[in-house]
């Protein structure tokens, strides 16, 4: 019987490692949640995320909906208070 562990006479077919460029942005551009660290409203890239998915990060473009959304360097970053439950009920009313 022949082990599990044994290994073929073959050797392994050797992989190109998967080459990756980085995605590329507008001049001018950057993600919400680097412009909230470089502008300290968020200690890490992880606590603007969640600020961001908590639906607490306004500029004048409106709700900071996604960390990775594009925006201007020159936006005007800012920290709402957390949507309220009546909030909630208000935007599903209409």
């Amino acid at each position: 019987m022949k082990s599990f562990h044994s290994r073929t006479h073959r050797p392994a077919p050797e992989r190109e490692p998967a080459a990756r460029a980085p995605a590329e942005r507008p001049a001018g551009m950057e993600r919400a949640d680097v412009l909230m660290v470089a502008r300290k409203l968020a200690a890490s890239r992880t606590l603007a995320r969640r600020l961001i998915e908590g639906g607490v990060v306004r500029s004048e473009f409106g709700v900071i909906e996604k960390a990775s959304q594009l925006l201007p360097l020159s936006a005007h970053l800012m920290l709402s208070s957390a949507p309220t439950q009546d909030d909630s009920q208000n935007l599903d009313e209409t």
